[in-house]
């Protein structure tokens, strides 16, 4: 279903229609689902009940300072949303949240030819808020031997085959137990947010997530003429907005700093620009950026 299609039916429900009417739908809706979707239902409802709570928006008469560093100059602007992005105005600026998850090979079965096959799970996890402070980080235990890590991850997020195993290191059920204490009734901003929430084995229909992914994007048509999207990544959206690579080949990155910057694209850039296709000619890494969707 196509977001405009969404939108109707979201309009209809809380616009249009009676009580009668809405609860035909839903118990429509209700009867499509498969029996593990509805064992999902209860969870989702009491999700909704905590949003009820949530504090009440402020964004008509707040602000936006950008505090990213040079060589973008510190200024301070309004917020103006965008126009596909009716969602954020739904929350307060102090239930916007921004996540990162880094991680860890972890065995999953075989294939059909009896390979082994890797999932990857967390390592460690940053919730960062829209002040771009991080307010909770932590290390997943994982047991000695459990995980994998290669030569690339090493040199990405520095996890060897003992780093989660340090007292400083918390178990699943405690971060997940932290997180949804953390992030109720918010809104979370991320990058392959899906990825990242299914890594720490928590379902994503539990949070109401915002992927900057679902919006900046890369476009190509194939021999055929179909056309087809690609994912971009942190490192290069901040590389075409900000001329600033995050994630240099030589450094280790956290979930610390990937967190803050993905909050610094969703204040400083996402909140600000309107949702209009990019043209190539306008911009010097184009290369990065073909289009915007909003």
């Amino acid at each position: 279903m196509d977001s405009k299609s969404l939108k109707n039916i979201i309009n209809w429900i809380t616009a249009d229609s009676s009580n009668a009417e809405r609860f035909q739908f839903l118990k429509n809706i209700l009867d499509a689902l498969a029996d593990e979707e509805l064992s999902q239902i209860p969870n989702l409802v009491s999700k909704a009940k905590k949003r009820r709570h949530r504090p009440k928006s402020s964004w008509n008469d707040r602000s936006i300072t950008s505090t990213v560093s040079e060589p973008v100059t510190t200024v301070s602007v309004p917020v103006e949303l965008v126009d596909g992005c009716s969602l954020v105005k739904q929350y307060d600026m102090s239930c916007i949240y921004s996540i990162d998850v880094e991680k860890v090979e972890i065995p999953d079965g075989f294939d059909k030819r009896g390979r082994q096959k890797w999932a990857q799970k967390a390592g460690s996890v940053s919730i960062v808020n829209f002040k771009k402070e991080v307010i909770y980080s932590a290390k997943i235990f994982r047991k000695f031997g459990s995980y994998r890590t290669t030569s690339f991850t090493r040199a990405k997020n520095g996890f060897t085959d003992r780093s989660l195993q340090a007292n400083d290191c918390k178990s699943l059920n405690i971060v997940q137990e932290d997180l949804d204490k953390t992030l109720h009734g918010g809104l979370l901003i991320g990058i392959s947010l899906v990825n990242d929430i299914l890594s720490l084995n928590l379902p994503p229909a539990d949070f109401d997530l915002l992927d900057l992914q679902w919006y900046w994007f890369h476009r190509f048509q194939n021999s055929k003429g179909k056309s087809y999207e690609e994912n971009i990544s942190l490192r290069s959206l901040c590389k075409h907005f900000f001329d600033i690579d995050v994630q240099p080949d030589a450094q280790i990155h956290t979930a610390d700093n990937d967190a803050i910057w993905t909050m610094t694209l969703f204040t400083d850039i996402f909140l600000q620009i309107k949702p209009t296709p990019m043209s190539r000619k306008n911009y010097e890494h184009s290369n990065y950026i073909k289009n915007y969707k909003g």
